[in-house]
């Protein structure tokens, strides 16, 4: 038991590291994938994340527009495509930065203070190899407030909130979509990490949650979505 407390703690201290520069856990970062619909094309799009930066990808049958942003530093931030032209290319980063530099995040108090600890029961042969044990400790949330230019296109809008917050990107389209069709003009969001012990004590689970609302009170809820839970091997260091 006193194996899995320090274990407990390295997780926390990494998540308190990845919470000061709203990044997220590679595990998460190199999963997340999704499609987003747009005037009849579909765009995939992908968040890798590599030692100092993530790169995200909208790929279609036309080409791939690539997003580099440095982990430590939001505002170092380029875009490179193998398919739009000069024009195109000036008038996709006008509508992406207008988006991305809109977004504001803040924290409802101390993350890493108000998580509760996970509790791990004593191991015996009911319980799974490498599986989830216990229950999930969650942080607090932090506040998302993001404005949108009327001309904004779903896509865009998806591209921007994954490369700003990529702990939420595996969700950036659909919230995407609820904002083009509610015809918002400002999306208010709530995001946490939960994290959980696993029945072998090198290993530890996490679940992300993301909630839109419709007012600044954010108390008018329009989605609530819980991932998947991912396992990913504890820090070392």
């Amino acid at each position: 038991m006193v194996l899995k407390n320090f274990k407990l703690v390295s997780i926390l201290i990494a998540l308190m590291v990845a919470f000061s520069s709203f990044n997220v856990n590679s595990a998460s970062a190199n999963t997340d994938s999704f499609v987003s619909e747009e005037n009849g094309s579909d765009y995939t799009i992908s968040t890798v994340e590599k030692n100092d930066s993530f790169i995200i990808t909208l790929e279609s049958e036309e080409g791939a527009v690539t997003i580099n942003r440095d982990k430590n530093d939001y505002e170092n931030v380029s875009i490179t495509s193998d398919y739009l032209n000069e024009h195109e290319m000036n008038a996709f980063e006008e509508e992406f930065f207008t988006v991305y530099d809109s977004i504001q995040l803040t924290s409802e108090g101390n993350t890493i203070a108000n998580l509760k600890e996970a509790t791990a029961p004593s191991l015996n042969n009911d319980i799974t190899p490498l599986a989830v044990v216990g229950s999930y400790a969650w942080s607090t949330y932090q506040n998302v407030t993001i404005t949108f230019e009327a001309k904004a296109t779903a896509t865009v809008i998806a591209a921007a909130i994954a490369s700003r917050i990529p702990l939420i990107g595996w969700i950036a389209g659909a919230l995407a979509s609820i904002i083009i069709i509610n015809n918002m003009t400002v999306g208010y969001f709530k995001y946490r990490i939960g994290t959980a012990l696993d029945s072998d004590p090198n290993y530890y689970w996490t679940k992300r949650q993301v909630l839109m609302y419709k007012d600044s009170g954010r108390t008018v809820l329009l989605s609530n979505e819980i991932s998947n839970g991912v396992k990913s091997p504890v820090p070392t260091s």
